[in-house]
């Protein structure tokens, strides 16, 4: 009772300034100072739903309900691509899972994921932000270690699977200046075969693939990125949950991505216009799709579009623990692109039994899992990524 009583008091400053700020239920600003029930309704832009601090504090409301209403916070931030939100997010649940056991295993993934989020912004700067970065590692290192025994307890989950190895594969690749590349391939390795783990998982872990393996500047792994994707003909691209409405679209514009920047490392003229004709061939599939679904997002293809074309480049990333990782970072990895695949989900939903009621084009072609890599070491030690 007194560890409870001294995390209280720890919070009452935070309570102090969230019972100043004003009540209008504004982008970035907080609503009355009452308890509403979750109304499970999917992310919206410009929309935040946040629990007041004070609620979190009363021990009745513990449960279910406090967990789904700091799920949708979280979802409705994300989804708006406001980082700035996440520090206040993060220190009401820090509270809560640590004063309450019984509190979802959801929460301390999603911290972690959080975490990640917040550090987006940086990953575009030259120096990743400085003394900002620095100020965030400590963070940045409890949530990638805190992250598996929050994993460990959504083992059926697939969802949570996919964010652990990815997360572990991205951290591997980028931050150890080339040196936890083994690591990281050890974590994808883990994704290509996770529908095999679980009749009910699909393949969110081969569609995690090309997210990170497109960051490294050797063209194998950007190959591999782009031969993982299967042209987005399958359900690699397609199948989706109601957590992510819109992935097959973000998938399209992140391969669209990942063939712009091979035609800058390829040197044969015929293989250039044949990745350029692919840019162009997955964004307008992108933007017939989010004409057909109402994508709130729409403008970003156009707008990566004439980005892309902008991109003729490419040099290893400045940062020194990021050496093995390219500069600039591709923007499917930026600050807004959580958003882009999150807007209009349903917190909540699991993505185990919750796919969406109308699904996209190729949700129903499937492939056997493919072989690993050309490039995978014969004797990767796969025990050093399990979970």
């Amino acid at each position: 009772m007194r560890s409870i009583y001294k995390k209280l008091k720890r919070l009452a400053l935070p309570l102090l300034v969230v019972l100043a700020w004003p009540t209008t239920v504004q982008a970035g600003l907080f609503p009355p100072f009452f308890w509403q029930a979750p109304n499970n309704e999917p992310v919206q832009v410009g929309v935040f739903r946040v629990v007041n601090p004070w609620v979190v504090m009363q021990i009745q409301n513990w449960g279910p309900q406090l967990d789904l209403g700091l799920e949708q916070e979280f979802w409705d931030f994300v989804g708006n691509s406001r980082q700035d939100l996440f520090p206040q997010w993060r220190d009401k649940v820090k509270f809560y899972t640590s004063a309450y056991p019984g509190a979802s295993p959801k929460l301390g993934l999603l911290l972690s994921a959080g975490s990640i989020f917040s550090l987006a912004p940086n990953f575009e700067l030259a120096d990743l932000g400085g003394p900002a970065l620095v100020a965030k590692i400590p963070e940045l290192v409890n949530a990638v270690i805190t992250v598996k025994p929050a994993v460990e307890r959504l083992r059926t989950l697939e969802p949570a699977n996919v964010f652990y190895h990815n997360n572990q594969a991205m951290v591997s690749l980028l931050f150890t200046a080339g040196l936890g590349t083994e690591q990281a391939l050890c974590h994808l390795e883990r994704l290509r075969t996770l529908q095999n783990v679980d009749p009910d998982f699909k393949t969110e872990g081969r569609a995690a693939i090309p997210y990170t393996s497109g960051m490294k500047t050797d063209i194998k792994w950007v190959d591999y990125a782009i031969k993982s994707a299967e042209d987005c003909k399958t359900d690699i691209c397609d199948w989706t949950s109601k957590e992510a409405p819109f992935k097959p679209i973000g998938m399209r514009m992140m391969l669209a991505e990942l063939h712009q920047i091979r035609s800058t490392m390829v040197t044969d003229a015929a293989a250039k216009a044949a990745d350029l004709q692919k840019v162009n061939e997955h964004l307008n599939d992108a933007q017939t799709l989010a004409n057909a679904r109402a994508y709130p997002y729409a403008s970003r293809i156009q707008s990566l579009r004439q980005e892309l074309a902008n991109r003729t480049s490419y040099a290893p990333h400045p940062f020194p623990l990021m050496t093995g990782a390219r500069f600039p970072m591709p923007v499917y990895a930026n600050g807004q692109n959580c958003a882009g695949c999150h807007i209009g989900g349903t917190p909540g939903a699991s993505g185990r039994f919750n796919p969406l009621p109308i699904q996209y084009p190729y949700a129903n072609v499937s492939t056997p899992v493919p072989p690993p890599p050309s490039f995978r070491p014969a004797n990767l030690d796969m025990s050093k990524c399990a979970l």
